[in-house]
C-alpha cells in the first residue's frame, strides 16, 4: 500500500502512514482491513468524496480498475487497455484526478471512419448540396483511407500531420489539404462538444498555408470584344451575366423568372445549380440582391420571349421549372456544356485564355478600378466579408493608390486655382 501513497494528500498520507505501521504489528486481520482501504473511497472533511484506482492485468494488457461507492454498493470500473504496467500507473494519476473533478470522459471505441460517416449524415440538412457532396468525396477519397482505421480516441495529431504531409508529397494542392483539414477540424470539435473526445488533436495541426494564384482577367476592350464574339448565340445572356453582375456560373445557371425584378431593375440570387443538382443559398452573403442596369433587363425580356415560344412549341413535354438558362425542354442545362462552349469561344475569339470563373473577377476588377467602394463590390459578390474581397484583388491596390493619388492632386489643384483669384 505505501508504494502508492503519493496518491493520497499529506494528511491522508501520514494518517496511512501510521496505521499500516500498527498494522504490522497488530496482525494480518487489520492489515486486511487497510488493504480494502487502499482502493476504497474517501470522505474528506468537506463532505467530498474521492475515488481510489489500482492497476490490473487481464491477458496481455494491464487496466486501470477504479472503485464506484463504497461498502457492499461498490462496483469496479475497468478503464482502458494498455500494453504497459508502466503506461498504465503514468495515467492513473490523471484519470483519478479526472474522475474526481467530474471532467474525466470515458474514451470512445469507436472507429474514426465510422464516427465521421455519421457526422457527415447529420450535416446535410446543415450545408449547400453542393457542400455536403464535396465533404463525402474528400471523406471517402482521402480521410477513410488514412485515418479511418484509428479509434476516435487513439486519433493524434501527429497522425494527422503526417496525413496533410502525405498528401503534399502526393501532388494535392494546398488548397485541397486546407478542405479536408477544415472536415476534420469539424468533426474532432464535434465528437469535442459531445464528450466523445477530451480534447480536438486537429486543432495545433497547420496545414499548408494556401498559395493564392494570380488572378487573370480581361480589361474593358477586351470583354466588349468576347461579347461582341459572342452575339448570336443563345447563350450570349450568361455571358452577360457573369461579365456585368459578377454572379458566380451556378448562380446564373440557377436563376429563376420569379427572382427577377423587372420594374426596380433587381436581381435575387437564391440559389445555385451544379451537376449534383439545385441547393438554397446557407448563408445571408449567398442569398443577395443585386442592382443591374436596363441593357440587362432588356436581355432578360428578349430571353423570356424565347423560353415562351418554347414553352408553347413543347406544350405539355415542357418541364416547366421557371428557368431562365434552360433547354428548349425547359430542363437544366449541362454544367460541363456550359465550361466547354465558353473555352471554345475563348480560344477562337484570340483573346487571352480565362476561366468561366474569372468573369467573376473581371467584373469585380473593373468595378475596383472605375472607384466602385470596395464595399458594394463585395456585396455584389456576395462575399462574408469586405476583408474577403480585399484579399482577393490586393494585386489592385498599387494601381488604384496611384490613381487615387493622380485624382486628389487633380482635385487639389482646382481648389487652388479656385482659391487664387
Amino acid at each position: 500500500m505505501l508504494d502508492r501513497l503519493f496518491f493520497y494528500t499529506t494528511t491522508e498520507r501520514t494518517f496511512l502512514t501510521n496505521v499500516a505501521g500498527s498494522a504490522q504489528k497488530i496482525g494480518n486481520k487489520l492489515h486486511y482491513s487497510i488493504q480494502l482501504l487502499r482502493y476504497d473511497s474517501y470522505i474528506d472533511m468537506k463532505g467530498r468524496r474521492f475515488m481510489r484506482g489500482h492497476i490490473a492485468k487481464k491477458g496481455k494488457r494491464y487496466y486501470i480498475v477504479v472503485d464506484i461507492g463504497t461498502g457492499d454498493e461498490r462496483k469496479q470500473k475497468w478503464l482502458s487497455g494498455f500494453e504497459s504496467k508502466k503506461d498504465a500507473e503514468k495515467e492513473l494519476p490523471r484519470i483519478l484526478n479526472e474522475l474526481n473533478d467530474g471532467t474525466y470522459i470515458e474514451p470512445s471505441k469507436k472507429k474514426y471512419a465510422d464516427f465521421i460517416s455519421d457526422w457527415h449524415k447529420n450535416r446535410k440538412n446543415k450545408v449547400s448540396k453542393n457542400t455536403y457532396v464535396t465533404y463525402e468525396y474528400m471523406i471517402d477519397k482521402h480521410i477513410k483511407p488514412n485515418l479511418g482505421h484509428f479509434r476516435l480516441d487513439k486519433l493524434n495529431s501527429l497522425a494527422i500531420d503526417n496525413f496533410y504531409s502525405e498528401l503534399e508529397r502526393e501532388g494535392k494542392s494546398s488548397a485541397t489539404i486546407k478542405k479536408i483539414h477544415s472536415i476534420v477540424r469539424a468533426s474532432l470539435e464535434y465528437a469535442v462538444q459531445y464528450q466523445l473526445i477530451k480534447r480536438n488533436p486537429a486543432s495545433v495541426v497547420q496545414p499548408p498555408t494556401v498559395k493564392h494564384k494570380d488572378i487573370v482577367v480581361w480589361d474593358e476592350q477586351q470583354m466588349i470584344a468576347f461579347l461582341d464574339f459572342v452575339k448570336d448565340e443563345w447563350d450570349y445572356i450568361v455571358y452577360h451575366l457573369a461579365l456585368y453582375t459578377g454572379m458566380r456560373k451556378g448562380e446564373i445557371l440557377g436563376l429563376k423568372w420569379s427572382d427577377i425584378d423587372f420594374i426596380n431593375n433587381k436581381i435575387r440570387v437564391m440559389r445555385s445549380y451544379s451537376k449534383t443538382g439545385f441547393s438554397e443559398g446557407k448563408t445571408s452573403n449567398a442569398r443577395r440582391v443585386i442592382d443591374i442596369d436596363e441593357s440587362t433587363i432588356e436581355l432578360l425580356l428578349k430571353r423570356k420571349k424565347k423560353v415562351s415560344e418554347n414553352k408553347l412549341k413543347m406544350g405539355q413535354d415542357y418541364n416547366d421549372l421557371d428557368l431562365i438558362i434552360c433547354r428548349p425542354t425547359g430542363d437544366p442545362v449541362d454544367v460541363r456544356n456550359v465550361n466547354r462552349r465558353f473555352d471554345k469561344f475563348v480560344e477562337k475569339s484570340n483573346l487571352p485564355k480565362i476561366r468561366f470563373h474569372d468573369m467573376r473577377h473581371t467584373h469585380a476588377t473593373l468595378m475596383l478600378k472605375m472607384g466602385v467602394p470596395v464595399k458594394v463590390v463585395s456585396e455584389r459578390l456576395g462575399h462574408g466579408s469586405i476583408e474577403m474581397t480585399l484579399n482577393t484583388y490586393t494585386h489592385l491596390l498599387p494601381s488604384m493608390q496611384f490613381e487615387a493619388v493622380q485624382l486628389f492632386n487633380k482635385n487639389m489643384e482646382k481648389v487652388r486655382n479656385i482659391y487664387s483669384i
